[in-house]
């Protein structure tokens, strides 16, 4: 997957290609946005300032992040896994 930028992922949203979030959990309990646009069929990973795919520590804190940085989201999708 292609990592993208938070500034390129605002020119996404007002030019309206986005098509959808998926949050997405990691092995290690951390969560991740994946972005889905209209004109690619590669899903990409927001990026966090050291072009490394960002994380957050709590799905709290994401769901923040999302309203606080972008006015009407897209549909967004949900993937945990199975804590044994």
């Amino acid at each position: 997957m292609r990592l993208m930028t938070e500034h390129d992922l605002m020119l996404f949203m007002k030019s309206g290609v986005l098509k959808q979030f998926n949050i997405s959990q990691s092995k290690c309990g951390r969560y991740s946005l994946h972005i889905s646009l209209t004109i690619e069929k590669e899903e990409f990973i927001l990026a966090g300032t050291r072009n490394k795919p960002r994380e957050w520590a709590s799905l709290d804190t994401l769901a923040k992040h999302i309203g606080a940085r972008y006015v009407g989201p897209p549909p967004i999708l949900l993937s945990l896994r199975a804590v044994a």
